[in-house]
């Protein structure tokens, strides 16, 4: 057992610059700006506003609902009672 402990001890200095620590990293730098303004900086995904949009396809929406409602009680008349030939 002293054998293997003198063997590891001696070959310590052999297997510790196995591991060299990697070479730093070079500074990241900056693309430059593709466009004049500089809107790639902007957040992208995010849509801020336009509530106007919202409201005109609820109220669409909901012109259309009402209208169906109106025309399905004008033919109402129209249509034969229940158990007629």
């Amino acid at each position: 057992m002293k054998w293997l402990s003198l063997v590891l001890f001696l070959s310590l200095p052999v297997l510790a610059d196995i591991a060299k620590p990697p070479p730093p990293a070079p500074a990241a730098v900056a693309p430059e700006p593709q466009h004049p303004q500089g809107i790639e900086k902007v957040p992208m995904g995010v849509i801020e506003g336009g509530w106007a949009y919202v409201y005109a396809a609820w109220g669409a929406g909901l012109l259309g609902l009402v209208g169906y409602a109106v025309s399905l009680y004008v033919r109402r008349s129209e249509a034969p009672p229940p158990g007629a030939p």
